[in-house]
């Protein structure tokens, strides 16, 4: 879990004790990831001036690679299962965000895609969320201010990977967004206000200004049923991570200072970790094996 307010990743055990904290190698460390070998990836933010991502070997309290090449404010990180480094990176702001691919272990950027899409963006607010999905799907989170209007409206978009500048629309709702993860059952899961009704279509938020998290299938685009699970009340959801097992979701609620912990597919709060917990405010959440 990442603690960009003082410049620290704490590694907790089960019991949510904080086991280990890294402090080599980061500069307000924002998203972090943890690939199937163990290593795990910080995005270092930096001010957004010169950022980089670190990467750990399971169970080095130091970084044993760093990509640095063509970054500006990387504030997302992920892997996939063949090797390729993906990094989410803000850019210098509204239009100018991308996203950056590398081998492993690598220093060269091998693609780079434009993500605020133009053809339905004003401007983009930022990069709010990344995962990896079914078969090294990628998952990209954003919002922004669509043409014509000055209201936030979230999307979620999938990169086709096949080396050219292609995005897929996969879900969107009005207002902000953050964090993304899909369970085995191909459900999206976001941070965002919750959404009032049901039915296909998009629909308004609620207008209480605390967050929950929604639920869509995949691939559904301006005809998704949108669920919310039990828990609102998040400040700005950053990050979302399921366990292995599918039953337990961590939410980063950055903002909010809290790390909270809930069961899946209900959404009933387990626990909120904080100040008592040793955290300061929460902003990546990652799972991994024991270091």
């Amino acid at each position: 879990m990442t603690d960009p307010k003082v410049g620290k990743l704490e590694i907790l055990n089960p019991s949510y004790k904080i086991v280990r904290t890294i402090t080599k190698g980061l500069s307000e460390p924002v998203g972090d990831f943890v690939d199937s070998s163990g290593n795990l990836y910080v995005a270092n933010e930096n001010n957004c001036s010169g950022g980089n991502v670190v990467e750990y070997a399971l169970g080095a309290k130091s970084p044993s690679f760093t990509y640095s090449q063509g970054l500006v404010c990387p504030l997302y990180v992920g892997a996939d299962s063949n090797g390729h480094v993906f990094v989410f990176d803000n850019g210098y702001g509204t239009l100018s965000m991308f996203l950056a691919e590398y081998n492993q272990d690598s220093n060269q950027q091998i693609a780079t895609w434009t993500t605020c899409n133009t053809g339905y963006y004003a401007f983009c607010d930022g990069p709010t969320g990344l995962a990896i999905g079914p078969n090294n799907s990628l998952f990209l989170t954003l919002y922004g201010a669509l043409h014509g209007s000055l209201n936030p409206f979230w999307v979620v978009d999938e990169i086709l990977f096949n080396y050219k500048n292609e995005q897929l629309y996969v879900s969107g709702n009005n207002g902000p967004g953050g964090g993304t993860a899909v369970d085995n059952k191909l459900n999206l899961l976001v941070g965002a206000y919750p959404v009032s009704g049901s039915g296909g279509g998009l629909r308004n938020a609620t207008g209480s200004g605390n967050w929950g998290i929604v639920r869509t299938p995949l691939h559904c685009g301006t005809e998704c049923t949108f669920n919310n699970l039990k828990y609102k009340g998040f400040k700005f959801v950053s990050a979302l991570a399921l366990s292995a097992n599918q039953k337990t979701l961590y939410v980063a609620d950055y903002g909010g200072s809290t790390l909270y912990v809930l069961t899946y597919p209900q959404g009933k709060l387990v626990t909120a970790l904080g100040a008592k917990n040793g955290l300061t405010d929460p902003d990546g959440v990652a799972l991994g094996p024991k270091p």
